[in-house]
């Protein structure tokens, strides 16, 4: 008999719960991340660093669950833009 082990998820979002259960996000973090990530956009690897309980792949996944719900293309625009001077600095979503 074959038993494959190529990684096959038959439930993904079993998977999401556990994975959220097993180290969840605290609101420090929360914070720490979209800092970092107005920062250094899409370098979770770099994002990572300024969280010690997060691995990259954590920080990947936050990202992937939540970039529509604290819209960050519109955080990254508009934060760009305030640099520039063209405009206030937006402020940040409540998380």
């Amino acid at each position: 008999r074959f038993f494959s082990t190529n990684g096959l998820i038959e439930d993904m979002r079993e998977v999401e719960v556990r994975r959220k259960n097993d180290n969840p996000w605290t609101e420090q973090e929360k914070a720490t991340f979209l800092d970092k990530y107005l920062q250094y956009p899409k370098r979770f690897r770099k994002i990572a660093e300024f969280l010690p309980n997060k691995s990259t792949q954590d920080v990947v996944a936050y990202y992937f669950f939540n970039k529509r719900k604290l819209n960050l293309k519109k955080l990254i625009r508009d934060t760009s833009r305030g640099r520039r001077g063209s405009g206030p600095t937006p402020a940040r979503p409540k998380m």
